[in-house]
């Protein structure tokens, strides 16, 4: 309780965390925070970018990239290049397939796993024994509610 009163009043100039150490990220304060990872994860990466974290950095950068973070400002982002691959295979990726995965029903969880799996919507539809028309429909929902998610963000 004390440490995350202490984080939430901003009272630090730069504070670098370990992944695996903080349970909740939302309790540093992200315009003046960087944090490090064991390996790319795309659930940590979104949350560091949606609290304005300066920027995610792998435990083994090199000294020079963490040296680096004392020079940003809010607003800035530092991506460690390790993780830049990863960052645009999850750009290039079906926008459905973008979205926190808690939202969707069972059945579009299948259906996002299979398009990330390269599947037509034919292809989809035969595996799942649903007619075509149910899997765009159930791609509509998907991408109704990662709009609702954006807006909410």
């Amino acid at each position: 309780m004390r440490t995350t009163r202490k984080l939430s009043t901003g009272a630090f100039d730069l504070v670098i965390a370990h992944y695996s150490l903080v349970p909740d990220i939302t309790i540093l304060p992200g315009d003046h925070s960087v944090l490090l990872v064991a390996q790319f994860d795309r659930a940590s990466f979104h949350a560091a970018r949606q609290h304005s974290f300066l920027a995610y950095l792998s435990e083994h950068c090199p000294e020079a990239l963490l040296l680096a973070t004392l020079d940003l400002k809010p607003g800035d982002f530092l991506l460690d290049p390790a993780f830049t691959n990863q960052v645009l295979n999850g750009a290039t990726k079906p926008a459905e397939a973008i979205i926190d995965i808690d939202l969707l029903t069972q059945q579009e969880r299948k259906i996002v796993a299979l398009r990330e799996e390269g599947l037509s919507l034919q292809e989809i539809a035969d595996q799942l024994c649903i007619e075509k028309s149910t899997v765009k429909s159930h791609l509509a929902n998907i991408s109704r509610k990662r709009k609702q998610r954006r807006e909410q963000e």
